[in-house]
């Protein structure tokens, strides 16, 4: 993503609209030259992967979208991580900030100086994606998500506190070709806190065979 790449942070000062964000990424795939592609996004990501297969519902074959965000209720309102304080980031990505999934994620270099510059890199990551999404989340994703034509999964963690559970449901009814599954003991980010079980209903969906138990790396 534009900015996030280490020596350009600057980048994303290319980009000025989220639509501009969604050319840029359908341009990607055609001078890449791949053929229906699957479409893969965690919460930001997840968002901008259903803004992309929405404004061109003929390029993906299909769509993984992991506790995305874009929508809003006012009953489950979604916290912005760029609204928080880095210290207070694990609670809301993670139900258990102190398992060993979440530590490793967040484990910081030994080097003080490099320590420094890794949280000042993931603030910056966090202000690249808020430029799309600040002060609310929702830019009416919920009225482009019926124009989704891929079969699409919906994975979200059951404690999630920044995107709540409930907009699973919520994406699932907008999608026409869509499923639903859950995974317990699991905030904001499934692919970390609950790897095996995430990575499997995924592969699962995208090759259409039962995959081996996997393990964390």
């Amino acid at each position: 993503f534009p900015g996030t790449s280490a020596g350009d942070p600057y980048a994303i000062h290319q980009v000025d609209e989220l639509s501009d964000m969604v050319l840029v990424y359908e341009e990607l795939t055609r001078r890449l030259g791949l053929d229906h592609p699957s479409i893969v996004g965690q919460s930001f990501g997840g968002m901008l992967a259903a803004e992309v297969a929405a404004a061109y519902p003929a390029l993906p074959g299909k769509v993984v979208l992991l506790d995305p965000v874009g929508l809003w209720r006012d009953d489950a309102p979604v916290v912005n991580p760029a609204a928080l304080a880095p210290q207070a980031l694990p609670e809301v990505l993670f139900k258990d900030p102190n398992g060993p999934a979440a530590q490793a994620m967040l484990a910081l270099p030994d080097d003080p100086d490099a320590a420094v510059a890794a949280q000042a890199a993931m603030m910056w990551a966090l202000g690249a994606t808020a430029k799309f999404t600040w002060p609310i989340i929702d830019r009416g994703l919920g009225n482009r998500l019926h124009r989704i034509a891929a079969p699409t999964l919906i994975v979200w963690g059951r404690d999630d506190a920044l995107a709540p559970v409930a907009y699973a449901d919520e994406f699932a009814t907008r999608i026409p070709h869509s499923r639903v599954a859950i995974v317990d003991d699991c905030g904001h980010i499934p692919q970390v806190e609950q790897f095996g079980q995430t990575a499997a209903l995924v592969e699962e969906f995208l090759t259409g065979h039962t995959a081996p138990a996997a393990q964390p790396v």
